[in-house]
């Protein structure tokens, strides 16, 4: 059976780069509604999606964090909104990346796999100075907790967020630089001691 795309999701798909366009492989859905989320669309393909709605526009989610996004319980998913952006690298963090949604985002990096970050610790987590998320590093968990009282972990600390405090960072301390002893010149050796011959 063969499918097509249109309107928006066409325009987007046309404007990928080649190589981006292999690696989502073929087309697997008309363009449909998106369960839950009023005037979103999406159209399939094997190895991602791409969304649109009026407010957000189009954008491209694909391989883990679209596998992420897909695994995820669906009241929680329509929390998440739609797409925002396509993913893109994570500033101040070597090797991650990121696809940001309306009230969240999922992180991918290959040391970490994919997490999501959402609502009040995304809001936290994003507010942050740049050191300050470099020191956090990927997130190494999903949100995680009872109502009431919410955690992600990260690779350098954690953020928790509670109904009655709202959110707290944890960076675990970093540890002290490696001091090398200084460098001590060896001493030079001593002067040989000639013996002269004696004639008397």
């Amino acid at each position: 059976m063969s499918f097509t795309l249109q309107g928006a999701i066409k325009g987007k798909y046309d404007g990928l780069a080649p190589t981006f366009k292999a690696t989502l492989g073929a087309l697997t859905s008309y363009e449909y509604d998106i369960h839950g989320i009023l005037g979103g669309r999406v159209s399939d393909f094997q190895f991602g999606s791409i969304y649109w709605s009026a407010a957000t526009g189009p954008h491209v989610v694909a391989h883990g964090i679209w596998g992420k996004y897909n695994s995820l319980n669906p009241t929680f998913k329509i929390s998440l909104g739609m797409p925002t952006s396509d993913e893109h690298d994570l500033e101040g963090v070597p090797g991650g990346r990121v696809n940001d949604f309306q009230f969240g985002s999922i992180y991918w990096s290959a040391a970490t796999g994919s997490h999501v970050v959402a609502h009040g610790i995304w809001q936290k987590y994003t507010g942050l100075s740049l050191a300050d998320r470099k020191h956090l590093g990927m997130p190494t968990s999903d949100e995680q907790g009872p109502p009431t009282g919410r955690v992600n972990t990260f690779q350098g600390g954690s953020i928790t967020w509670s109904s009655a405090g709202g959110s707290i960072v944890y960076l675990n301390p970093t540890p002290p630089p490696l001091v090398r002893p200084p460098h001590i010149p060896p001493l030079p050796l001593p002067a040989p001691i000639l013996h002269l011959p004696s004639y008397f």
